[in-house]
């Protein structure tokens, strides 16, 4: 099915935020992405409302629409709302994933040591952002636990977006340490673990959480 106009400016903006081609607080010029696009700035216009109710963008009267800029509380919030229904996910999953549900979850690891094997030794180094996605959302989807999967999504989408503008960067062992994280979730959920599945989960994101964090604090200069 063909998109329409409001959804081709949506994805252009929001795979632009996502990448890091724009910088929190920076305008968002509603003739400029019409141009990009070849649209009216009618759809541009309601793509950007969107974006606004999921808290991407925030507007200002009479000035016009900007790149959210999170507070550090906010995102505190999005890691720990993001902890809490992930940690249920894990658990949906390892009750009612089939064997075949997990194969986003299982390439996502496999493609993520491939990352980190290529990579110099002794360097700091940023982590592999798709894979990493990719597993989580994985596990998401694969709990058969549709009703929140948007929310998930859209929380990391976010956080990937914030990541990006204040990137981390892990020592070879650090990554390969959160390989290993993801490895035992996954274990755990082929099994049918279920409190392990979510007790890992739960330790895996605290310690994400903590590394953001700290990484947030050193870029802002807090």
């Amino acid at each position: 099915m063909k998109a329409t106009s409001q959804e081709t400016a949506y994805n252009h903006i929001l795979n632009n935020i996502v990448a890091g081609k724009h910088q929190p607080n920076e305008p968002l010029r509603e003739e400029w992405i019409a141009k990009e696009c070849g649209l009216s700035s009618t759809p541009v216009r309601e793509a950007l409302r969107r974006l606004e109710r999921e808290g991407w963008v925030e507007s200002v009267p009479y000035r016009g629409s900007f790149i959210k800029s999170f507070s550090r509380q906010e995102l505190e919030e999005l890691f720990l709302m993001r902890q809490a229904m992930e940690c249920l996910a894990a658990r949906q999953a390892a009750r009612n994933a089939a064997p075949e549900d997990l194969a986003k979850a299982r390439a996502a690891v496999a493609r993520e040591l491939e990352y980190i094997q290529a990579l110099p030794s002794g360097d700091v180094l940023p982590p592999p952002v798709d894979p990493d996605v990719d597993f989580h959302n994985g596990i998401m989807e694969s709990s058969r636990f549709f009703s929140p999967a948007h929310y998930i999504s859209t929380w990391n989408l976010q956080l990937r977006s914030i990541v990006t503008s204040a990137p981390l960067r892990l020592t070879l062992a650090e990554l390969l340490d959160i390989n290993d994280q993801h490895r035992s979730i996954l274990k755990c959920v082929e099994r049918k673990w279920e409190s392990a599945a979510e007790e890992l989960m739960k330790c895996h994101l605290t310690y994400a959480r903590t590394k953001y964090m700290e990484r947030y604090d050193e870029v802002s200069g807090k």
